[in-house]
């Protein structure tokens, strides 16, 4: 196996971005942080939003120029796969955008009302969403993104898979500590619901269309 020479210094890279982008978005750095800045808490998520995505171009920026020999090909009767999950990643995107409240996505939200909110379901005072892609699967958006990151290049060489594993582990990591988040907040309600809609993947939902219980 052929590694890029830098990729020790992208590998650290990528840890402390994934590490960062949870720890900035934790309930325990808000409480440590909100009550010094006071009412200017409300542009957190937005400042956190630009700050995550300008310190990942870089990273992107090295994963579109590296060059290595291929550990991987998406080639044959694998491309067939390869479309197939980069559709349905696709898809489970466009799909949790239309059930997730893009300004608390992006900040907006908080802006105005000035509440600390990390998660895309709502909060407590507001029943919990099941309806569109979220009665299919519990996390579309990371879902989608492991997905994508396996399926967006033709091929992956040993430094890429290295990269885009940290990713995907990032990506799983991310959907417990927001289970356990919602948890927090609808308890019985998100208790029932995670017995009835799979995770990541659809597999209780596609049993329940087998079995004609939908």
């Amino acid at each position: 196996m052929v590694a890029d020479p830098l990729l020790p210094g992208a590998v650290f890279y990528t840890a402390s971005w994934c590490f960062l982008h949870s720890l900035l978005l934790s309930d325990g750095f808000a409480r440590l942080v909100r009550p010094l800045v006071g009412d200017r808490w409300r542009w957190h998520r937005i400042v956190y939003n630009l700050v995550a995505a300008a310190t990942l171009l870089p990273l992107l920026v090295y994963l579109h120029l590296i060059s290595e020999p291929p550990l991987f090909k998406w080639q044959g009767w694998l491309s067939c796969i390869r479309y197939f999950l980069l559709l349905t990643g696709i898809l489970l995107f466009i799909s949790g955008s239309r059930v997730y409240d893009f300004q608390r996505f992006t900040g907006l939200s908080q802006l105005r009302s000035g509440e600390h909110s990390v998660l895309l379901s709502g909060e407590g005072d507001t029943p919990f969403q099941q309806y569109g892609i979220l009665g299919v699967t519990r996390h579309p958006w990371y879902g989608g993104g492991i997905l994508l990151i396996w399926s967006m290049r033709a091929e992956y060489g040993v430094s890429v898979c290295i990269i885009y594993t940290l990713f995907t582990v990032y990506l799983i990591i991310g959907a417990f500590l927001e289970e356990k988040r919602l948890a927090a907040v609808f308890r019985e309600e998100y208790s029932r619901y995670r017995g009835e809609v799979s995770m990541f993947f659809p597999f209780k939902w596609l049993m329940k269309c087998l079995s004609g219980k939908r």
